[in-house]
């Protein structure tokens, strides 16, 4: 059964994309440290640095594209 499904390509992509996300969940405060709630109006739309690499918004949190 282990065979059959190691050359079904369409289950191996979806295992992948499954093993990704639960990746992505469990690493989480790593990908993405900053809090969304928080706000700095002085720091709105700001550029990219090395704490926000997307920018800020217009709250001066970090970006919702991050």
């Amino acid at each position: 059964m282990l065979e059959r499904l190691l050359h079904n390509r369409t289950a191996m992509i979806t295992l992948g994309i499954v093993l990704l996300t639960g990746l992505a969940g469990i690493f989480a405060p790593v990908l993405a440290p900053n809090d969304p709630y928080r706000t700095d109006i002085l720091n709105k739309f700001a550029g990219f640095t090395a704490q926000y690499p997307l920018g800020t918004d217009n709250l001066g949190g970090a970006s919702c594209r991050e």
